[in-house]
């Protein structure tokens, strides 16, 4: 028995994942890989796309090729507004007393 999480597109046919495991036939539950959870999914969907982008820079195709580009400039816009700002030191103001 296990747990599906619907909304996932992973094929034309299948619109589900396994978030859990509930209830494992056969191969008992700790000798199975781990459920990805879904921090992990979207990694691991963000890597193949970024790979896939990487190829496609190089292809023939003016049109892969531009939409690539677009697409890892958006990604690298993305990181760098995600990333906080460096600490800077204590948060407390001083004043002259």
């Amino acid at each position: 028995m296990i747990t599906l999480q619907s909304g996932w597109r992973r094929s034309k046919h299948v619109n589900h994942v396994v978030t859990a495991i509930v209830s494992p036939f056969g191969t008992p539950i700790f000798d199975r890989q781990p459920v990805p959870t879904e921090e992990e999914r979207l990694a691991a969907r963000d890597e193949k796309r970024a790979a896939k982008d990487q190829r496609r820079v190089q292809s023939d195709n003016p049109r892969a090729r531009d939409a690539a580009r677009r697409r890892i400039e958006e990604r690298a816009a993305n990181s760098e507004a995600s990333t906080p700002p460096a600490d800077v030191g204590d948060s407390q103001t001083l004043t002259n007393s």
